[in-house]
């Protein structure tokens, strides 16, 4: 179960960011299991699945329109959702490490907040809403750095940085160095030139060519921007 769990957490928070269905749909089964990648995001899982298909499903042009009620919905679901901890689940682990794994649930909770604010808004769409969900996600790998001395686990690291459009907050080599020193960043090839991705990007959505998260990958699922 646990190997299993891990594998459908990474194929599901690279779904998310790359808008297609993820291989399984995980059902939870003990909403208290803690894996040692996934942490306490079990139970999120089967929301994060449905925001998979909705992004697929908007990635391939879906003829059926979209209504914001699908988008209001899931939205609450996400922020109503928190990780199960039991009395005896913390009792086993200091208060770092409960900070650690409390925050990894954070970071994939409004990462996938974000995502889904993007399939709902283009860039340049609602741009403050997705910064501030940026802004946050920073704000919260920032406090548990200088609490615990570690990053937790998150595999969405580029999502925050796409939308400081001021391109001077944790941008070029501070940003590249951070990413680097966090659990799970090599989860994502173009960290190691993530200054060049950046600009990149940030220079096709001023074109009005990546509107969409999904477009900064081609129908083969692999980056659209050369670096």
């Amino acid at each position: 179960m646990r190997e299993l769990l891990c594998l459908v957490f990474l194929d599901i928070t690279e779904s998310l960011f790359r808008a297609r269905i993820p291989i399984i749909e995980y059902r939870v089964r003990d909403p208290y299991l803690i894996n040692h990648h996934a942490g306490l995001c079990g139970s999120l899982l089967p929301i994060l699945y449905r925001v998979c298909l909705l992004g697929a499903a908007i990635r391939k042009g879906s003829q059926h329109p979209f209504s914001h009620n699908c988008f209001d919905i899931l939205r609450e679901e996400i922020v109503a959702w928190a990780p199960s901890v039991s009395a005896a689940m913390a009792g086993r682990f200091s208060e770092e490490e409960m900070l650690l794994l409390l925050t990894q649930a954070n970071l994939h909770r409004n990462a996938a907040l974000l995502i889904l604010h993007r399939l709902r808004f283009p860039f340049g769409d609602h741009d403050d809403d997705a910064e501030f969900l940026s802004q946050t996600i920073i704000r919260e790998m920032q406090y548990c750095l200088a609490m615990t001395k570690h990053y937790p686990q998150i595999y969405h690291w580029s999502c925050p940085l796409l939308e400081l459009r001021s391109r001077t907050l944790w941008a070029g080599k501070t940003s590249s160095r951070r990413c680097r020193g966090s659990n799970g960043s090599s989860f994502y090839p173009f960290v190691a030139n993530l200054r060049l991705f950046l600009t990149r990007v940030w220079t096709s959505r001023d074109e009005g060519t990546t509107r969409y998260l999904f477009d900064l990958f081609d129908e083969d699922d692999n980056l659209s921007i050369p670096l």
